[in-house]
């Protein structure tokens, strides 16, 4: 991510993933925090999705 609008058009796009019940992406610390529901989707869905988008996840914490 580069820009504010890399950040809008990310979050946009993660919480359409079923599922997903926040995102905060930010652009200055080149990150997204996702928090999802583990009963309606999963790590590899939301994965996918940020993978479409262009990005590649580089760490997945699990909290």
């Amino acid at each position: 991510m580069t820009c504010v609008g890399c950040e809008v058009t990310l979050e946009k796009s993660i919480k359409k993933v079923h599922g997903v019940v926040a995102v905060k992406a930010s652009a200055s610390d080149k990150n997204a925090v996702i928090q999802y529901d583990k009963t309606k989707t999963d790590e590899a869905a939301v994965t996918k999705m940020i993978e479409k988008m262009g990005y590649k996840p580089f760490k997945i914490v699990e909290q």
